[in-house]
């Protein structure tokens, strides 16, 4: 019988890590679809920083030396930008690799358990199966013993 508590306890534990994984998993999904809409807007960013730079670029213009100064001034000012928002899109490329390793991690913890919970639900059947195998028996043995005595 001792055994039967012990099965009760591993059944839970495995439960509570099961929904502790599933609850990892949502989170870590949540915050990968969030690092994605980052990117997607630093993309969108540095396409218009590109469209920026390529309408800089003066077709037949002649400038004077000010207006040569001033317009590479402002090209560097888009390629720093552009230079940052290079940045922020490879960190969050490695902040979503990590999280994607996260999640595997966690997967594979809730297989994990998955398959002790099976386990311990197969064990359990099990147990009572011969529970009531042995019972079936024991009143089986009865009832044909009240056969042979009342005859």
């Amino acid at each position: 019988m001792e055994s039967w508590r012990k099965a009760g306890g591993l059944l839970r534990l495995a439960d509570l890590n099961i929904r502790r994984s599933q609850g990892e998993i949502a989170r870590l999904e949540a915050e990968r679809l969030r690092l994605t809409a980052r990117r997607a807007d630093i993309e969108r960013q540095i396409a218009s920083v590109n469209a920026l730079l390529l309408a800089e670029y003066r077709h037949n213009q002649v400038l004077d030396r000010a207006g040569i100064y001033e317009a590479r001034r402002h090209e560097a000012v888009l390629r720093a930008q552009l230079s940052g928002l290079f940045f922020e899109t490879d960190t969050l490329l490695g902040e979503e690799a990590r999280l994607a390793m996260e999640q595997q991690t966690c997967q594979a913890r809730l297989r994990y358990w998955s398959a002790k919970q099976n386990k311990f639900q197969r064990w359990v059947a099990d147990k009572r199966r011969e529970a009531r195998m042995k019972r079936d028996l024991a009143d089986e043995a009865e009832t044909q013993e009240r056969t042979v005595w009342n005859r």
